[in-house]
Formats: structure tokens, sequence, C-alpha cells
């Protein structure tokens, strides 16, 4: 089966790394695609990877990851966010699993076990209250709703392509799936602290933006209900 990979990067120097190990890792014969909305000196490094590289003009983070899926042409659809705080062979891990399991539509790493220096108390119970509430609105356990290393299979992909962004972190994917009838699961992953000089794509928990997250989640329950 052929992998697409989307990887949604601002400002990040670790991208290319993360590029070269999902080829190194996979092999050549995957696809790459890498929605960008960096800086021109960040980015410059991105064309010499050999990833199909799309520049995000507007948009935050789950933009780039619906944009850069609605491209993808693998029967397989993986993403990793390219901070430096997660593993391709994690993810390595994850497309075997889904792979190896034909239950599953779609398959997410959970970091809930991770240290406290990856993960700070406050951020992890924010991540805690989230993958209960998606479980709650969707029937199904989900332990870490908001992980950015994921696959899905396309086929179940296809019948929720052409869902709009909101603000909720891959969990958008997850509960138009759940809707859908597809199982979802979760298996550990490793997560690590976050390299000197990079910062989150998403505002650090905060309890309004907890709220926001929060009601984007119900709302997005309620838009697939319609």
């Amino acid at each position: 089966m052929k992998i697409s990979f989307v990887v949604p990067t601002k400002n990040e120097g670790t991208t290319p790394g993360i590029i070269r190990n999902i080829y190194r890792i996979f092999g050549r014969g995957v696809e790459v695609i890498v929605v960008d909305k960096s800086d021109s000196e960040y980015r410059a490094p991105l064309y010499k990877t050999g990833a199909k590289i799309v520049v995000q003009k507007h948009g935050v983070y789950e933009h780039a990851l619906v944009e850069g899926l609605r491209l993808a042409h693998g029967d397989i659809l993986a993403c990793i966010d390219p901070d430096g705080t997660y593993s391709v062979r994690d993810l390595k891990r994850i497309v075997d699993y889904l792979s190896n399991h034909k239950e599953y539509a779609y398959v997410g790493g959970d970091r809930m076990d991770c240290s406290g220096a990856a993960m700070p108390p406050l951020i992890k119970f924010g991540n805690r209250w989230f993958g209960f509430l998606a479980s709650v609105l969707t029937g199904q356990w989900m332990r870490d709703t908001f992980s950015g290393s994921f696959a899905m299979r396309r086929a179940a992909y296809n019948t929720i392509k052409k869902m709009d962004a909101y603000v909720a972190g891959p969990t958008i994917f997850q509960m138009a799936l759940a809707r859908k009838g597809y199982r979802i699961q979760m298996i550990p992953i490793t997560y690590r602290p976050r390299p000197h000089g990079t910062k989150p794509k998403t505002t650090s928990f905060k309890p309004l933006f907890g709220f926001r997250l929060t009601w984007n989640m119900i709302l997005g329950r309620l838009r697939t209900l319609q």
C-alpha cells in the first residue's frame, strides 16, 4: 500500500531532519507533503529534502492538516508534527498497527505516560480532559486525542474529506470518523521535551483556550449529526 505523510510546520528547524527520517525508515517510495507556514529563511531548506512543499497562506494547524490530506494520494494517510517531540520510529509503529489491524480506521499515538518535562501537569490535565470529552461525545475510548502523530485509512478518510477545519487538533478527524461508525485506536508512543528554540503551534493550555476547545469539540460533534 502507498503511504502519504502530511507534515504541518511553522518556523521549525527540526522539519528537514524529520523528513529525512521518514524517507530513511519508510523508503523513498512514500509521498511526503509539507504544509508550511514558515518565514522564507526557514522554508528554504525544505526544498532540498525531496518532499512536496505547499505554502500555507492562511489558517492554523488544523487547516494545514486538512489541506495536506486533501492533496495526498496514499492508501494510508499519516501525519506527524515535526517539532522534535515525536519519533518517526513511533509513527512507523502506528502505521504498522493500522496495516495489521483492519478493524481500525484511525490509529493515534498516546503520549499520556510521558514525563513532566515533556508535558507539564497542567497541559497533561487539559489533554486528559479533551480525551475524556471526545470519548463521551463519540462513545469510543480516546485517551489522547490531540496527539500530533497518527494515521488513517484512505477509504475512511474519503467519507469525511469535505469536512471544514476547526480548532480542535486531530480530534476533528477522530470525531468525524467515529460518527461514521469507524473504530479509533490509540497506542503508546514516546513524547520528548520540545527542543530548545521551538515553540508549540497551538496556544499553551489556559482556561479560556480550554473552554474554546471544549466548545469547538461540542459544536464539531453537532455538525456531524446534521
